[in-house]
């Protein structure tokens, strides 16, 4: 008969039966017996497992639906900077700074700034970029943030007589409720800082996160930089006597 399997005379008499193996049942067909397994409940799919919060991971863009995802592989700069061109395409950022604004701000700090960091305000934009809006590097009318610019930032933190910012360590990006990332202009490949008074006191307030710019931005791309107090450092702060 057509479309009939030749193993399988008609008519198929199929007769289901008991084992004694969990999660089996034997099938007899003519006279020819044949063990099937029974997958009466598929095991729950697992998690996607998402990158180490500090390492360094590649970054994939789709730049028509604005999406990136992140995989275990290096990343380079150039990939770094399309991702984000792609993720801020809709914020109607300022257009990037120019070499001058760069210079300037480095002779204010008395370091060069980060490659990478360059990079951003010179091919992205003039701020607006990372998760909370890094601040501009001149006054462009939009502030992002309760600071103009870095410069301003930056005076109003060396500026405090108890609790002054190290020499080179610049603030970036205002992340609300006194939380400040900040980032290390003495490091080529800018260390990432963290200032939270809200934890235990302001002597504790400054505190590195021992990630690049680069693991920074990957982080954000890929959606794991936490809205609040970084876990690890909401962890080494009960080591103080004001926790």
């Amino acid at each position: 008969m057509a479309g009939t399997p030749a193993d399988v005379p008609e008519p198929c008499q199929v007769v289901w039966e008991a084992t004694g193996n969990t999660g089996e049942r034997k099938r007899r067909t003519s006279g020819v017996d044949t063990v099937a397994q029974q997958v009466s409940k598929l095991p729950a799919p697992e998690a996607p497992k998402l990158p180490k919060p500090r390492a360094r991971t590649a970054v994939f863009y789709d730049l028509d639906n604005l999406s990136s995802v992140a995989e275990y592989l290096d990343v380079t700069d150039d990939e770094l900077i399309l991702a984000t061109r792609a993720r801020v395409a809709g914020r109607e950022l300022p257009g990037p700074a120019s070499t001058e604004d760069v210079t300037r701000f480095e002779r204010i700090v008395g370091h060069p700034m980060p490659e990478l960091l360059k990079r951003m305000y010179l091919e992205v934009a003039n701020g607006g970029f990372g998760p909370s809006k890094v601040l501009s590097l001149t006054d462009t009318d939009k502030w992002f943030g309760d600071r103009a610019d870095i410069a301003m930032a930056y005076d109003d933190f060396a500026a405090d007589p108890d609790y002054p910012l190290p020499p080179g360590i610049v603030p970036l990006m205002n992340r609300g409720c006194a939380m400040w990332t900040l980032i290390d202009f003495r490091t080529a490949d800018g260390q990432m800082w963290d200032w939270d008074p809200n934890l235990c006191c302001l002597p504790h307030a400054l505190a590195p996160l021992e990630q690049s710019l680069a693991q920074w931005l990957t982080d954000w791309l890929h959606d794991v930089m936490p809205d609040g107090p970084y876990p690890h450092r909401k962890l080494s702060s009960r080591d103080c006597p004001n926790w």
